[in-house]
């Protein structure tokens, strides 16, 4: 069953309540008679009775009699014996094993007929049934209905008898393909093992569709001629709400046999089961409700490697642990299904605990004892399941990459909702129970079409509810079931027919009880409602005694039938035709619609259902630092000369604060500047090409290249492919005694060779790019793979990300070529090509590649894409990156038993993961700021450079170099600052989340991938351990069997709720990068900050002598191509020589987000830059 449960209506055993139900009045005092009686008559008007003595005599579950046929009493025994037979159990494990071994599986997101391919998987299948079941496809008549939908008719002789109809569905829930190696015969296999038949849809619902077409080719072979039409009507899509299957068979039957044109139907649904010592057929009178909100969360994207507090995926994870830790109150009616159920527990259950069935009994005027029952029902879960709305979340999905923030994140609660309630009611709890944290995370709210808040320009996202598969549904009408409703009686009538035989009982044994129950979900007949009142969800099978899932494997692994249990089952069809032919008192029908043999009908479509798909990292620059808050240092300059004494005993204790108070002590300067360079053997030509570079017909160029291509003289440089599309370029010195210099970028590539000429057709159109979300290109100004030029930016994806570098390297080279330059130094390119997916297959493969070539620090310096430049504190700062932070990307993975959506457990895989992770976003690292990392010296240039920066933080910065408690302060301001604190500190975003595999079944698998970057002074292993340890608790707290990297940490046995397990998600964790040399003797970092001062002042014309631009030494938070690239050179840069954006928590707008773009300005100065570059290294003496 799909949006259904086949063990809705089997019952739990319930505990009595823990006190007596009653006072033993017998032995009260005689003083206290009148007292008593007093209390008796006040308590009997608010309780409802609840003192008085039984008081009904009449029975509130009464039982029809065993039903067999009359008229075909013959035939019926002899079909009987057939069906004990060992060639008819063959026939039956065959017909089954057949229709199990042809993979039906619908899914949530599927298009229409006729446009998804996936459908197709239904014709093998019809063609199977044809062959399996020759008599039935020529005697009945056969409709297609959208193709797959089948509507057989099995005319009868009298017109004027309403037809029954049996339904079915030919579909089954997809197999999760994580989980194969848990299934102990292969899901498809059909296998019979002596006892048991697995697969798929050996008993969801293969079983009622073979069963009912075996019992009907059996009756044909044995020349049965029915008096009373019997319609067959097999959906296909009832696991995935059944839209396309019943849902177009509905209206095509009231077409032909008219609204309420039934006399009864059956259709899939609970079976039997023994319960207190007695065993209950439970058929379903009524189906709760549904609805699938979708919780949908959107944030801004960016980088991950500088997160915010909370990504899109960790605000769902805390709305949804709010979900889980509010379930929704349990209210047991008279007036329901369940409620009659319990009657017959307590009328004709031969062990219920006495004082269980008294309180069922006396709930029936008491309204006391229908609260205590209530409590009593609320502790199981089956019960519970049954009365209550329930919410189960089945499907989470988040993220597009394991280094890019993720912009949209969502899930699906799948509510089953309870008969007493309705559409509206679930809408409004829903939408009051997430209202404070959409305020709590400055969420713009919409809930179901309607705006409940708004946060205004500065909100963080928004909040969405909404209905998810536009199918929501309200609770069934209920099928009567009194003494007067003949369906009923006849088939409770044919279930202990049935019960008997198949086990040769007597038929005047009270072997079987009839009640009548409900099922917890919903089943094609959701679309028939109009057809009959008279629908009932039954199957005749054995539940599994003892359970809290009475049907295991069901929507989840090891699903199987026992072929007795199906014999059963087809002795059930049988004697329900024999039956439904003979029984005079169903409804007559005054006149019947004719139709064809085999005709194909194609119904309107309904709506499409979108699906989000997934993909399976990047990089940071130095921020804008904020103030900091004034109050985190004192202003003791202000204080009273009365505290002069005060003071000097506390500069007294300057040991232990270490010169704290000292004056400021260093003369010398903490971050020393390197003069502009320039080319002087090449000063001409630089100038030329400086000049070239400010003509309209170079910008020209520029546009033209990044937007679309640009030529390299074929025979100029050298060029490798490694691994294919690894780019290795060579393009040769005169002097080999010069160590080369390596440029590097990362591409997306089409090569077109000629004779004399290659053409690199770097388009914005390839490879090696963050992918866009499909579910965000409307929020793109500008399609994101157009190149679209404003006249002022270029918008589309890699723009900036990182084609601005690789053409901006190609144009500068292509520049110098044209103007006959030749190389002194060689100079080297080598462009990735995976990046953004870590880089194993290009940077991975040409960094051994270029060691091989060039030996181990073979180059006098490596420069790669990474910071540019920004105003901050009224300064230009540049801030090449002489570092990298290290990463792992850490799996989340949660497993926990499957099943049916309709009775969920308190929390499914996919709750419990959300839990874990508001646990990582609750916790985050330790801000830790040393004197041995990049970004102290990053500070010490603010400190010692930047005009306006506050003279308290100016003080603060430079009294830490010796000052440990300066130093704590000085963290303490940094730890304020979003983009400060992710470039110091370990840090980590939730970037992909996944679980689950269609709205109505129980996620078995839920994961989740946290992007860590490591700090400098960190490590992976301290890493691991502090995760490992971060989730200890809670893997007690679920109870799941811990496993951390490799190491069991906790083992919960057989009582296990599930597990937990943390790894290394792409087995690429990365320690932080070796250090740069930045000092006065380390020519490559002094070449860099001259060729930066230069470029800055000669694209606007700033005297050489002007200190207009700051070159700091800074760290990428993120990784780029050169960790593959360590053993090359020690002298390894990331920067790119483009203007930031000031003021911006992220200085890359658009990068790994929506709306990336490049100024042209910009790309302009960063090959002026790479011109430079190129020509200063060329005439280089100290590389």
């Amino acid at each position: 069953m799909g949006l259904n449960n086949e063990k809705d209506a089997v019952l739990p055993s319930l505990q009595p309540p823990s006190r007596p139900a009653r006072f033993d009045r017998v032995k009260r005092s005689h003083p206290f008679l009148f007292t008593v009686l007093g209390i008796y008559l006040l308590f009997r008007l608010w309780y409802g009775d609840w003192f008085a003595l039984d008081n009904s005599t009449a029975p509130t579950c009464p039982q029809a009699d065993e039903l067999t046929p009359k008229k075909n009493l013959n035939l019926w025994k002899s079909l009987n014996d057939k069906i004990s037979t060992a060639d008819f159990k063959q026939s039956a494990i065959d017909w089954l094993g057949g229709a199990v071994r042809i993979p039906t599986e619908s899914f949530d997101n599927m298009d229409p007929v006729g446009v998804d391919p996936r459908w197709a998987a239904f014709g093998p299948f019809h063609d199977y049934l044809e062959e399996a079941f020759p008599l039935v496809h020529k005697t009945l008549d056969l409709t297609k209905v959208n193709t797959y939908g089948l509507h057989f008719e099995w005319k009868g002789s009298d017109e004027s008898l309403k037809p029954i109809l049996l339904a079915a569905h030919q579909d089954v829930v997809p197999v999760d393909a994580s989980t194969v190696d848990e299934w102990e015969y292969p899901p498809y296999s059909g296998y019979y093992d002596g006892e048991r038949l697995w697969g798929r849809g050996s008993l969801d619902d293969k079983s009622g569709l073979i069963g009912i077409l075996s019992t009907i080719e059996t009756l044909i072979a044995s020349e049965f001629q029915p008096t009373r039409t019997v319609v067959l009507a097999f959906g296909f899509d009832e696991e995935a709400s059944g839209f396309q299957g019943a849902g177009t068979l509905g209206p095509h039957l009231q077409n032909v046999y008219g609204e309420n044109g039934f006399a009864m139907i059956v259709d899939e649904g609970s079976g039997y089961m023994e319960q207190y010592g007695t065993v209950l057929a439970t058929p379903g009178i009524a189906e709760k409700g549904f609805l699938n909100v979708l919780v949908e969360v959107t944030s801004p994207g960016g980088h991950s490697s500088i997160p915010p507090e909370h990504t899109s995926i960790g605000i769902l994870s805390a709305l949804l642990v709010h979900y889980e830790s509010n379930p929704y109150e349990v209210k047991l009616t008279r007036h329901e299904p369940v409620y009659a159920t319990l009657q017959c527990v307590a009328e004709h259950a031969k062990s219920v605990p006495s004082s269980l069935r008294r309180i069922i009994k006396e709930s029936t005027s008491s309204d006391w004892a229908l609260r205590e029952l209530t409590s009593v029902v609320s502790k199981d879960k089956v019960f519970r399941s049954l009365v209550s709305t329930t919410q189960a979340i089945d499907l989470i999905q988040g993220g597009v990459k394991s280094n890019a923030l993720p912009e949209r994140a969502w899930a699906v609660v799948n509510h089953r909702i309870a008969v007493v309630s309705s559409l509206d009611e679930v809408k409004e709890h829903d939408t009051n129970l997430l209202k404070h944290l959409g305020q709590e995370f400055n969420l713009t709210y919409n809930a179901f079409g309607n705006l409940i808040s708004k946060r205004g320009s500065p909100a963080s996202g928004t909040l969405t509810l909404s209905d998810a598969f536009h199918g929501g549904l309200e609770p069934a009408p209920v099928t009567p079931t009194g003494k007067d409703a003949a369906p009923y009686q006849l088939l409770s009538g044919t279930i202990k027919a049935t019960y008997n035989v198949h086990r040769s009982l007597p038929s005047s044994s009270d072997s079987i009880i009839v009640a009548p129950s409900m099922m917890s979900g919903n089943t094609d007949t959701r679309f028939y409602w109009k057809l009959s009142p008279h629908i009932f969800r039954y199957n005749h099978f054995r539940a599994a005694a003892g359970k809290e899932n009475p049907l295991p494997g069901v929507h989840t692994v090891n699903e199987f039938n026992d072929i007795d249990s199906f014999l059963e089952q087809i002795r059930f069809f049988t004697t329900l035709l024999l039956n439904a032919d003979e029984a005079t008192h169903l409804v007559h029908l005054p006149s019947i619609h004719h139709h064809g043999t085999v005709r194909w009908l194609k119904s309107a479509q309904s709506p499409s259902q979108t699906s989000t798909t997934m993909g399976l990292k990047k990089e940071g620059l130095l921020p804008l630092m904020q103030h900091p808050p004034q109050a985190v240092l004192s202003e003791r300059i202000k204080r009273p000369h009365l505290f002069l004494f005060i003071a000097l005993g506390i500069y007294l204790i300057r040991p232990w604060y270490s010169d704290w108070f000292a004056l400021e002590h260093g003369s010398a300067p903490t971050c020393p500047q390197a003069d502009e360079l320039t080319p002087k053997e090449n000063l001409d030509l630089w100038k030329v090409l400086n000049d070239k570079i400010s003509t309209d017909d170079f910008k020209q160029s520029a546009i033209d290249w990044l937007g679309g291509a640009v030529r390299i003289p074929y025979k100029t440089l050298n060029l490798t492919k490694v691994n294919t599309y690894g780019l290795h370029y060579e393009w040769q010195g005169s002097d080999k005694s010069l160590k080369p210099i390596l440029l590097a970028a990362h591409q997306g590539i089409y090569i077109n060779l000629s004779d004399n000429v290659q053409e690199l057709s770097l388009t914005l159109q390839s490879s090696d790019v963050v992918p866009v979300d499909s579910s965000t290109m409307d929020e793109w100004q500008y399609p994101p793979y157009s190149g679209y030029y404003d006249g002022e930016r270029l918008w589309g994806r890699g723009s900036l990300d990182d084609k601005s570098g690789l053409i901006g390297i190609l144009s500068a080279i292509e520049t110098l070529i044209s103007s006959d330059f030749q190389p002194t130094r060689t100079v080297v390119l080598a462009f990735g090509f995976d990046e953004e997916a870590s880089g194993t297959q290009g940077a991975g493969i040409l960094g051994p590649h270029l060691q091989k070539l060039y030996r181990e620090n073979g180059f006098a310096m490596i420069v790669d894409e990474g910071s540019g430049y920004t105003e901050q504190y009224g300064t230009i700062l540049a801030t090449p990156g002489i570092a990298e932070k290290g990463f792992l990307n850490v799996l989340v993975e949660v497993t926990s038993p499957g099943g049916h959506s309709s009775i969920p457990p308190e929390h499914t895989s996919i709750g419990i993961l959300s839990a874990l992770l508001v646990h990582y976003e609750s916790n985050p690292y330790e801000v830790k700021l040393t004197r041995h990392e990049p970004m102290y010296d990053t500070l010490q240039c603010v400190a010692e450079h930047a005009k306006s920066v506050p003279s308290n933080l100016r003080k603060i910065i430079k009294r830490s170099t010796s000052s440990d408690q300066a130093l704590r302060e000085l963290t303490s301001v940094i730890s304020q600052d979003k983009l400060l604190r992710s470039l110091i500190s370990t840090t980590q975003a939730v970037d992909l989340i996944q679980g689950g595999v269609k709205s109505n079944a129980l996620p078995e698998r839920a994961w989740a991938i946290v992007n860590r970057r490591i700090a400098v002074v960190s490590s992976l292993d301290e890493v691991k351990e502090h995760d490992t340890n971060l989730l200890k608790h809670l893997g007690q707290e679920f109870n799941l069997t811990y496993t951390a990297f490799g190491s069991l940490i906790s083992k919960k046995g057989s009582r296990a709720s599930g597990t937990l397990t943390l790894s290394d998600a792409f087995h690429e964790g990365l320690e932080p990068a070796p250090v740069t040399p930045t000092g006065k003797d380390a020519g490559p970092y002094q070449l860099l900050s001259g060729t930066i001062k230069a470029t800055y002042n000669v694209h606007r014309s700033l005297s050489s002598s002007s200190d207009s631009i700051i070159v700091a030494p800074s760290i990428m938070s993120g990784n780029t191509d050169t960790q593959f690239y360590w053993k090359l050179s020690p002298h390894i840069f990331r920067y790119n020589h483009y203007r930031e954006v000031a003021g911006k928590e992220d200085p890359l707008p658009g990068v790994h987000t929506v709306n990336e773009f490049i100024d042209i300005d910009s790309f302009l100065e960063q090959i002026r830059f790479f011109t430079t570059l190129v020509l200063n290294a060329d005439e280089a003496t100290d590389l």
